[in-house]
């Protein structure tokens, strides 16, 4: 009699075991809309949600920041169907969504979408909207803003952004969460902020957001908001910027600030806006049986999972040997385990099965080519890269800086032009080079014009010096084009009378100069000469822009001297000090000896 009542228990048993396995293998499903795609085990109804929310919040960031964002890619939204579910692929900490970028692409992961989500997703979403922006912004004011637009709410008839956020109020004041000197919260950054203890962290987020407030909404800093706010995305200096501003010093900061977290009242901002809630086109989309599988494992990738992200992506590979994206996924870890040599190898893989991910080619390019080195390969690669990916900037700059190196200047300029955005922040470095170019290609007014407009937009003592450092490159290079063009014509004498018979003269100089100019090894330079050193071997020094030259003449070997663009003897220079004299020199640095930079092989006088 017993036997069958076991039997009817472990039936059961396995019923539940059964139960347990379906819900552990969920089915994913995947859904579009314009600028968004989800991922999740959770209803039609929710995903739907989720896209017309995010696609509706992204206008009206678009519309309160006067800003456009424009991916090459949708945006990948991956939601969990609660914290269960949520926690293998969640970060550690306390944290129930964050953004994430991988193979090149941005994500943003939700634990679920249940109550108090709305405010959740528009947190992580203004990461993505303010990176895609540019707006590049200190840690605690990033995550400030991003708090700040976390409160958005959309009618039909107006939109509205800066809700007091009760949590950080009564955090803030609570005694454990008395606030820090605003100094010591402005040195948190990207690379450190992860070193911080809980309470630090819980401080980050509602001091941050507390001082965003102050000074977007409150009566007395609000009108000058926007000057500081492109203060900060010009230097990041908040300290300086206040100081600037607002003539705030850190401690009447901090002083303001207290006052301000004690009000009984704060205000929101509401704008009139029509059409916020627009219907949103949401459709169906076929998934691949590795989609799923391969997002999961990249989750963990993010949240170093390591382990279980490896073991993922080579059963991926075994059952699915033909697709890129696994390879690339794979060349990501192998990033972040620092392994160079198995990054290159995943990503070589993933180009040669036909990888339609720009970012592949660009990863090729920096970690297999020599920036400093030419290859053809190299140029192929980042050409693809920016076909696929157009709007990678990061790209771009790598692109017009190989090619400089490589003096292909035209094809430099070329790529750089083809940029459909220039923003503030890269200006300085975009119009360096595109000056360098320029004055390379003998185009000196246009390396000019670009030079001052780069100083127009830097902002940080380093971007000032190296334009400055290129002007007076650029202005050497006028003198010294200068000299050569008065070479190739002969040039004027004395009082400016030209010397019968010297255009023959001239077309053999121009012919030297050719011929010099294109062996390897030989360089010539503009300056001034400054003093004459005799020893062994007698060695100009000559002043050039930006570097001293220590120039020896060779015994046996003739220097070629012209004056006034005629050839003419090399005069006897006497040892010691020179009166400073304009001169062009051409040497040869190869086999020059200890201490000096070459041997003289050209002089050029005025």
């Amino acid at each position: 009699m017993k036997m069958p009542r076991l039997l009817g228990m472990l039936a059961v048993l396995a019923l539940l075991l059964a139960g347990v396995s379906s819900a552990k293998d969920v089915a994913w499903r995947k859904l579009r809309s314009e600028h968004f795609e989800i991922y999740t085990a959770d209803s039609d109804k929710t995903a739907r949600r989720v896209l017309e929310h995010l696609e509706r919040v992204r206008a009206a960031f678009q519309m309160l920041t006067n800003s456009k964002t424009q991916a090459a890619r949708p945006v990948r939204v991956v939601l969990f169907r609660g914290k269960r579910e949520y926690e293998p692929f969640s970060l550690p900490g306390f944290s129930d969504a964050y953004y994430m970028s991988a193979r090149g692409r941005d994500h943003i992961v939700l634990s679920d979408f249940a109550e108090d989500a709305e405010r959740v997703l528009n947190h992580e979403y203004f990461h993505l909207f303010s990176k895609n922006a540019g707006f590049d912004l200190p840690v605690w004011l990033e995550e400030g803003l991003a708090d700040y637009f976390s409160t958005l709410r959309i009618t039909a008839k107006d939109v509205s952004v800066g809700w007091p956020i009760v949590s950080h109020l009564q955090y803030l004041n609570s005694f454990a969460g008395n606030p820090a000197p605003s100094s010591q919260m402005f040195t948190v950054t990207r690379s450190n902020r992860h070193q911080a203890d809980y309470r630090s962290t819980l401080l980050l987020y509602a001091q941050g957001w507390a001082l965003t407030h102050m000074t977007f909404l409150s009566q007395e800093m609000r009108p000058k908001s926007g000057e500081f706010f492109q203060a900060m995305r010009n230097s990041g200096d908040a300290r300086q910027a206040y100081r600037e501003v607002y003539g705030l010093t850190p401690e009447a900061l901090d002083q303001q600030l207290a006052g301000y977290i004690n009000r009984r009242s704060y205000q929101y901002l509401k704008q009139p806006a029509k059409g916020l809630d627009f219907a949103v086109r949401v459709e169906p989309q076929s998934m691949e049986d590795w989609e799923a599988p391969l997002l999961l494992a990249e989750l963990q990738t993010y949240v170093r999972r390591s382990e279980q992200a490896r073991a993922s992506f080579d059963a991926l590979a075994r059952r699915f040997p033909q697709v890129p994206e696994i390879d690339e996924a794979q060349g990501y870890l192998a990033i972040l385990d620092m392994d160079r040599t198995r990054a290159k190898d995943s990503f070589r893989e993933a180009a040669r099965k036909g990888s339609a991910n720009g970012e592949v080619y660009f990863r090729l390019a920096t970690l297999d080519c020599d920036y400093n080195a030419y290859r053809p390969q190299c140029r192929d690669w980042i050409n693809t890269s920016l076909r696929l990916d157009p709007g990678n900037r990061e790209a771009r700059r790598w692109a017009s800086g190989y090619l400089l190196n490589a003096r292909k200047f035209e094809e430099a300029l070329a790529t750089m032009m083809e940029s459909a955005e220039l923003r503030a922040a890269d200006a300085p470095e975009f119009f360096r080079q595109f000056a360098y170019a320029q004055a390379n290609l003998g185009r000196i007014d246009e390396a000019r014009v670009a030079l001052k407009r780069g100083l127009s937009y830097a902002k940080t003592p380093q971007q000032i010096a190296q334009l400055q450092e290129l002007e007076k490159l650029v202005e050497g290079s006028a003198e010294y084009r200068q000299q050569i063009d008065n070479l190739k014509t002969g040039a004027v004498r004395g009082v400016g009378q030209r010397v019968a018979g010297d255009e023959a003269a001239g077309d053999t100089i121009d012919a030297a100069l050719e011929v010099f100019l294109e062996t390897e090894g030989n360089h010539v330079v503009s300056g001034t000469l400054q003093s004459v050193e005799c020893g062994a071997l007698k060695t100009l020094v000559v002043a050039a822009t930006g570097q001293v030259l220590r120039l020896t003449i060779e015994k046996d070997v003739g220097v070629t001297t012209f004056r006034a663009g005629a050839t003419a003897q090399t005069p006897e220079l006497l040892c010691g000090a020179q009166s400073p004299l304009r001169v062009m020199a051409g040497y040869h640095r190869d086999g020059a000896p200890e201490g000096s930079d070459g041997w003289l092989r050209i002089l050029s006088f005025p």
